[in-house]
């Protein structure tokens, strides 16, 4: 039988799960070449607290960081004439002489991570309260359950 565990022991894994959330998006976002800047830099997972009790884990990050995640965006432009050359310049452009723009691709390194760390978090809660309710109510019975018909 597991022992129920304290408001503190529970704190304590919760702000280690709010900060493993931060790193983890972290490596995501290096994996999709995002590893300096202020974007990077400004991922941040904390535990917020009702009084002693953890009660949310939030994530901040910069605004712009959701739209890189998805990929929105309509693209930039290659350059101007004078800085590549006329080659460079022109192989930007299509037949009719329009610029092309370069698409911009996903990230994801925000929403799998988030909704994994969902998954994971309710996983948690799930052995720290279902199991811990189990125990007291297992506790709370005597040894003889009488029944009378």
């Amino acid at each position: 039988m597991k022992t129920e565990q304290t408001p503190e022991e529970v704190n304590a894994i919760l702000d280690r799960k709010a900060a493993w959330i931060a790193a983890h998006i972290r490596v995501k976002m290096q994996r999709a070449k995002i590893h300096i800047g202020p974007l990077y830099q400004s991922v941040i997972a904390k535990a917020i607290r009702n009084g002693a009790n953890v009660s949310a884990i939030i994530i901040i990050l910069l605004k712009y960081g959701r739209y890189r995640d998805m990929g929105v965006g309509s693209g930039f432009v290659r350059g101007s004439r004078q800085l590549l050359g006329d080659t460079d310049f022109l192989s930007a452009r299509n037949e009719r002489g329009q610029l092309r723009k370069m698409e911009r691709t996903p990230g994801r390194f925000y929403s799998i991570s988030v909704g994994w760390a969902k998954r994971m978090l309710a996983e948690t809660l799930q052995e720290i309260y279902g199991e811990g309710a189990v125990s007291s109510i297992e506790q709370s019975l005597s040894g003889e359950i009488k029944i009378n018909l």
